[in-house]
C-alpha cells in the first residue's frame, strides 16, 4: 500500500461527502472549531473553578498581595484538588461534541468518516490501550535505565479517584484524536496526500499544548512525533478507537500509575511516586513530564517505524475498515 497516496475508508468516505477546503482554509476552520469547543469546556468548567480558586487560601493571598501573578494563579489551577482535574478531564467532551458537529451539521459527513466505525470497536480499543500501557512504560523503563527518575509506592492512594481519572481520561484521550486524527487529517487528506495529513495534525496537535507549563523545545518535538504517530496509526487501521485508546492509556500511565506530569500537569492520585534526577532532565523531561524527554523520543521513533513497516508492508492489512 502506498502511503502517500492511498486512503483508507473514513478519507474516501469523507472525500465522497464533501469536497473539502484548501489547506489554510481548512486549518483556520479547525482552530474555530476547537476555539468553540474550548468556549463551551470553559463554560463547563467556570463555577467549579471559580468555587475552588474563591475558596482557596492560596488564592486570597494572591488577592491581598494588590498584584496578579499569572504564574501563580497558572501554579495554583494545577494544584486544584483531584476532583476538579477529573472534572476538567470529562469536560473535553465538549470538543468531541464540537468536533461532531461540525462535520456532521456543516460537511454533512458520516461518523464513519471520522473513523467512529463499529466493526471490531471493542477489540481495537482493548489492542489500543494495551499499546498505550506498553509504549509508556517502554518509556519510564529507558528513563529509570538512565537513572532519570526513581519510582516508589505512592502513600495514601486513592484507588477510587484513579479509577475515576481513568474514566476521564477515556473522555480526554478520545477528544483530542477525535478532533485531531478523526477531523483534521481525514479533512486533510481529502486534497493532499496521507503524509501531508499526518504532518498537519501532528502540527497542530503539538500547538495546541504550547502554553502548558514547563514546554521545552524537545517537548514539543515529542508531541509532534505522538500526533504523528497516532496519525499513522489510525490511517492504517481505519478507526478512531485504538489511536483514542492509546492516547487515553498514555495519559493515564504516565500520571496515575507512574505519577509523572502529564504535558506539564501534576495528575493527582497515582500508584506510584517519581522522583525525577534534577541533573537528568534530558532523560526526564523536568517539569514537563517524560513526554519532554530522549527516552519519549526513542519509543516514540521505534514505534513510528514499526507501524509504517506493517502499514507499507502490507502486514496485518486485514482493517477494520474491512
Amino acid at each position: 500500500m502506498n502511503f502517500a497516496a492511498a486512503p483508507n475508508r473514513p478519507v474516501r468516505l469523507a472525500a465522497q461527502e464533501s469536497r473539502g477546503h484548501r489547506l489554510i482554509l481548512e486549518i483556520l476552520i479547525f482552530f474555530a472549531v476547537f476555539l468553540a469547543g474550548s468556549t463551551a469546556q470553559g463554560l463547563i468548567l467556570f463555577i467549579p473553578e471559580s468555587a475552588a480558586l474563591l475558596t482557596s487560601d492560596a488564592f486570597r493571598e494572591i488577592l491581598s498581595s494588590g498584584r496578579i501573578d499569572l504564574n501563580a494563579v497558572r501554579a495554583l489551577i494545577n494544584g486544584l484538588p483531584a476532583w476538579l482535574y477529573a472534572v476538567t478531564l470529562f469536560s473535553t467532551a465538549a470538543l468531541i461534541a464540537a468536533a461532531v458537529l461540525y462535520c456532521r451539521l456543516i460537511e454533512k459527513r458520516s461518523l464513519d468518516s471520522m473513523g467512529i466505525v463499529r466493526a471490531g470497536a471493542f477489540r481495537e480499543y482493548l489492542a489500543g490501550l494495551v499499546i498505550g500501557l506498553a509504549l509508556m512504560a517502554a518509556a519510564v523503563g529507558i528513563c529509570c535505565a538512565f537513572g532519570g527518575i526513581r519510582l516508589e509506592p505512592a502513600a495514601g492512594t486513592r484507588w477510587w479517584m484513579i479509577a475515576v481519572l481513568f474514566l476521564g481520561f477515556l473522555v480526554q484521550g478520545m477528544a483530542e484524536e477525535l478532533l485531531c486524527r478523526g477531523y483534521l487529517c481525514v479533512s486533510v487528506a481529502r486534497r493532499a496526500p496521507a503524509a501531508v495529513a499526518v504532518g498537519v495534525s501532528a502540527a497542530v496537535f503539538a500547538l495546541l499544548h504550547i502554553s502548558n507549563s514547563g514546554l521545552s523545545v524537545l517537548a514539543l518535538v515529542n508531541l509532534f512525533l505522538f500526533g504523528a504517530f497516532a496519525g499513522i496509526y489510525f490511517l492504517w487501521r481505519g478507526s478512531i478507537w485504538g489511536a483514542a485508546a492509546i492516547h487515553s492509556m498514555w495519559n493515564f500511565a504516565q500520571g496515575n500509575l507512574f505519577g509523572i506530569p502529564v504535558s506539564g500537569t501534576a495528575a493527582g492520585d497515582s500508584v506510584l511516586r517519581c522522583t525525577p534526577a534534577d541533573e537528568l532532565k534530558l532523560w526526564n523531561g523536568g517539569s514537563f513530564g517524560l513526554e519532554g524527554s530522549l527516552a519519549v523520543t526513542l519509543v516514540l521513533l521505534i514505534a513510528i517505524s514499526c507501524v509504517l513497516f506493517i502499514h507499507l508492508s502490507g502486514s496485518g492489512r486485514k482493517k477494520v475498515e474491512q
